[in-house]
């Protein structure tokens, strides 16, 4: 598909033609797919990335279901990942895994942007973020990606303070801590998020199996309790056994 024509052909945002809503929509689930992969693989870009600012969300027509406004909330939570992957790790004057003023500063501006995407979400699409995930497979996604950026977000502090010797391990500012607290119990949140949606075909399957075994890894390597990681690897690696190998995903579930 020729993504610049696509784009072009959909600058309308009140269009309503059949074709012009099925390229955007398209577009979006390669949008969205793509970011999945480059998160986690040093894999080549197509381009799509440039040209989303020119891109119209999906217009459905008429009043929004849920199901829609799923897609757009989708959506927003990739764009604002995509940002906060940029943010930490593509910025030259940034120095990552240190505890420094500078990365404090940013982190924080970045969970207040992520707050704030998730408390404009409507009340009708809104996750719990607490708990045992729901038996709505949609709204546990969003929940996944708010805890996939929240761990993200912090997660430079927890390879800081394993990183430091001994010797000053004592002179960890307490700020620090915290936030070091705040990634291993998103990570935590995450894995029980994802063990759900392992149990089911979706077409995240493959990103969230890479996902989740990196979320086990910062626990380890946090150097959490032994018995909570050895749970946690058994929960991970039953969901892979039960589900991994088997999703097969029609193009449709994406739209």
């Amino acid at each position: 598909m020729n993504l610049g024509r696509s784009a072009k052909r959909c600058q309308d945002f009140s269009s309503k033609d059949t074709q012009v809503q099925t390229l955007t929509r398209l577009s979006w689930v390669c949008f969205i797919l793509e970011s999945d992969i480059l998160a986690e693989f040093n894999q080549p870009r197509s381009g799509i990335e440039l040209l989303v600012d020119k891109l119209p969300f999906p217009n459905y027509g008429g009043p929004a279901c849920p199901s829609h406004l799923y897609v757009l909330a989708e959506i927003s939570a990739r764009l604002l990942l995509n940002r906060i992957h940029h943010s930490l790790f593509f910025t030259d004057n940034l120095t990552i895994y240190t505890g420094d003023a500078s990365l404090v500063r940013v982190c924080s501006e970045l969970d207040h942007q992520l707050e704030t995407w998730y408390n404009s979400l409507p009340e009708i699409i809104k996750p719990n973020l607490e708990g045992s995930p729901s038996g709505d497979k949609l709204a546990s996604l969003l929940r996944l990606r708010y805890w996939s950026a929240k761990q993200v977000i912090f997660r430079a502090f927890v390879i800081h303070v394993t990183s430091i010797d001994d010797e000053v391990a004592d002179q960890v500012p307490p700020s620090v801590l915290e936030m070091c607290q705040v990634c291993l119990n998103a990570s935590r949140l995450f894995i029980m998020t994802a063990e759900f949606i392992l149990e089911h075909r979706t077409p995240y399957t493959y990103s969230v199996a890479q996902c989740i075994v990196s979320q086990w890894e910062l626990e380890t390597f946090g150097a959490v309790d032994a018995r909570s990681a050895e749970i946690s690897q058994r929960q991970i690696f039953i969901a892979l056994d039960k589900n991994v190998m088997t999703a097969q995903v029609p193009v449709d579930d994406l739209v």
